[in-house]
């Protein structure tokens, strides 16, 4: 896709979508510069929820983590990075298809 985007929302997925259409020869425009958006400061959090038609929802997620790594590899030039973080109250049974990728899942542990 090229010309002219418009991508309204700043969040982990508006940011990923702008990088991608930028990279792809598209110009994004924005009201904000990125520096002024609750995005400059905010953490993202990638975590596959459990919703029909899963196996759909689980290939979506994968393609997804795919790009947030690959733009994480640059994270000077891209801004993204991938830490660890803790997901409460979900068991690792009941994850789903689509978070089989989340490397190194592990039970939270009361602190």
């Amino acid at each position: 896709m090229t010309g002219d985007v418009i991508v309204v929302g700043g969040g982990v997925v508006g940011l990923t979508t702008a990088v991608v259409l930028t990279e792809s020869g598209s110009r994004v425009w924005a009201r904000e510069p990125v520096e002024r958006t609750t995005s400059a400061v905010a953490g993202g959090l990638c975590w596959p929820y459990r919703i029909e038609p899963e196996a759909v929802v689980g290939e979506w997620a994968h393609e997804s983590l795919t790009v947030y790594e690959e733009l994480a590899a640059r994270p000077y030039e891209t801004g993204v990075r991938m830490v660890e973080g803790v997901h409460r109250d979900t068991a690792l049974d009941d994850r789903g298809a689509g978070a089989a990728r989340v490397p190194e899942p592990r039970a939270s542990t009361a602190g």
